[in-house]
């Protein structure tokens, strides 16, 4: 479990506490009290008064299923309630830069050194598809000669632990050397000096301002950025894509990599000659 999954638990924990006070007046309950009434209150209490919105609200009531798996598993309760309900999370349609937008952010001239190591570490995961913690701890060795002799980033994911390689893009290659002697680099041993995700996520919003920019640029932006604009744009098929993510499944790359209109017109280029060809 990583450290995020970690404190989503705590956080949905404290939730429920709040929740027993409020809608039970108690501090516990047995767990032979859990039934398919509980569970709709909690969503409720979840969405009105915590202020949640709907996929937040379902994933805390998955954490808090899973711990009754544990109850089941033990056999102290018969069933969960949980499948009678049929919560279901919304399709969001998460945004990702084009490479337009890209170049904007890229090129734009920015004096204030914070936001300027802002948007490089935030163009790198652009260019290397690589998930916030995983830049964070980017080192020496991760750099690696493949076996088309150039460059390739190979990693082990923090997250899950399945091994991403990835060919280092000039402009990934020109950012690590732009901050090969920083001082944060050489004390920690890393390749970029990143800072926490607060910050990051913070800071980018005031660079998505002064670049004109009217998604939500987060590191997650970047991810997809990478796998759709990046990859799938330029002639990568999703396969290939999904190695790079780390993934392990492609019905999670297709959470990242959109096959858009621009994708969908690429990839059906000169159709129509080769149907008048087939026709004659």
């Amino acid at each position: 479990m990583t450290k995020a999954t970690y404190e989503r638990y705590l956080t949905c924990y404290k939730h429920f506490k709040d929740f027993l006070l409020k809608e039970y007046n108690v501090v516990d309950l047995t767990v032979c009290e859990i039934d398919k009434e509980l569970y709709e209150k909690f969503e409720l209490f979840l969405r009105n008064v915590k202020k949640c919105a709907n996929n937040t609200a379902i994933k805390y009531i998955r954490n808090f299923n899973k711990i009754v798996r544990i109850a089941i598993e033990k056999g102290w309760i018969a069933s969960s309630p949980y499948k009678e309900i049929g919560f279901r999370l919304v399709e969001i349609d998460k945004p990702y830069l084009s490479q337009t937008e890209l170049n904007t952010i890229s090129e734009k001239k920015i004096t204030i050194p914070r936001l300027e190591l802002i948007r490089d570490i935030f163009i790198f995961c652009c260019y290397s598809g690589l998930a916030f913690s995983d830049v964070k701890e980017l080192i020496e060795d991760n750099i690696m000669i493949g076996i088309d002799n150039h460059k390739w980033i190979s990693k082990h994911r923090k997250k899950t632990n399945v091994i991403s390689k990835i060919p280092l893009l000039s402009v990934a290659e020109k950012l690590i050397e732009k901050y090969k002697d920083n001082p944060v680099c050489i004390i920690k041993g890393v390749l970029l000096p990143v800072p926490s995700n607060q910050k990051m996520n913070a800071y980018l919003k005031e660079i998505s301002d002064i670049c004109g920019i009217k998604k939500n640029l987060t590191t997650h932006t970047a991810r997809r950025t990478f796998a759709t604009t990046v990859m799938l744009h330029n002639g990568v098929n999703m396969e290939a894509v999904s190695k790079m993510l780390g993934h392990t499944s492609l019905f999670m790359t297709r959470k990242y990599a959109k096959v858009d209109e621009q994708y969908i017109s690429q990839e059906t280029r000169g159709i129509e000659e080769k149907l008048k060809e087939v026709a004659s």
